[in-house]
């Protein structure tokens, strides 16, 4: 009688198994996804090509961040997240690689932001986890200083449904960049450069690259610092002036630009009307000499 008690009672224990294992989910298909990440050059207006950014940045690393993003706004929570850096070489970047394994078929978002080092870059801590790091793309600290082609940086919002293999993002900049060109007799290398930009966005900023945008909205009138003539550009025209320009992306702003040359015996200054987009290279010229 005891034993057919053991037999009934493993056999009740088999069926309440069985079924448990019927009523289980089934587990998500999951699959590897390689990003490749690369930078593309700017759009340019008002004159002729002169060569900017990558190519006078040879031999300079750039430090590649990216967040692979579930949900969107207060929601989002960073499912990935990763760095890496990359050296210039030939005026370009080879396209830079990360790979994760992601849900098939769910909602994504990639967040890509590339920056020279020490210059507008990332603040996490030393120990900072994918929520750190989202909450550090979106609170970017930038300066961008006249004749300082540090200053430039790069980033991509991209949606995508995860499904294919490889999903390829090309990076933009954020902000606009003004070129000022001496058509004049070359200047000698102890001129010195003031700007003064009215009508645009603080040189001083801070820039969300999960929305894209510049906290300022308000236009203002930025001092830079006095420099040196910038280097490394090619022989021709002469480059007086390269500055990066805070533009959100919402068309076209107009500034003011006051250029203050000292050529170490005569002081010339010039007002210029410059408009700034967004990726595009504006180049201005005039003769610097008088």
């Amino acid at each position: 009688m005891k034993n057919n008690a053991i037999i009934v009672a493993l056999l009740a224990g088999g069926a309440l198994f069985a079924g448990c294992s019927g009523n289980e989910p089934t587990p998500p298909s999951v699959q590897d996804v390689r990003f490749s990440v690369l930078l593309s050059e700017f759009d340019e207006t008002r004159g002729a090509a002169n060569e900017g950014g990558l190519s006078n940045m040879e031999g300079r690393e750039l430090t590649f961040t990216i967040a692979v993003v579930s949900g969107s706004g207060d929601d989002a929570v960073a499912v990935y997240v990763a760095s890496q850096k990359a050296t210039i070489s030939g005026g370009t970047v080879a396209p830079v690689d990360f790979t994760t394994r992601l849900v098939s078929g769910e909602n994504y978002t990639l967040v890509a932001y590339a920056n020279f080092n020490g210059t507008n870059g990332l603040s996490p801590a030393e120990d900072a986890t994918e929520a750190d790091y989202l909450a550090a793309l979106r609170d970017i600290h930038c300066s961008y200083e006249v004749n300082n082609e540090a200053s430039d940086s790069y980033f991509a919002v991209y949606p995508f449904v995860s499904g294919q293999e490889t999903v390829g993002v090309s990076l933009t900049r954020p902000c606009a960049k003004v070129t000022v060109i001496n058509t004049g007799n070359a200047l000698p290398e102890n001129t010195t450069v003031t700007a003064e930009l009215s009508g645009a966005y603080s040189l001083t900023n801070i820039f969300n690259a999960l929305t894209g945008s510049y906290t300022s909205t308000d236009l203002t009138t930025s001092t830079v610092s006095s420099t040196g003539l910038p280097i490394g550009y090619d022989a021709g025209d002469q480059t007086v002036m390269t500055l990066y320009v805070p533009v959100n992306a919402d068309g076209t702003v107009t500034g003011e630009l006051k250029l203050t040359v000292n050529n170490g015996s005569a002081t010339i200054e010039k007002i210029i009307s410059v408009p700034m987009k967004r990726n595009t290279l504006t180049m201005v010229s005039g003769d610097f000499n008088s």
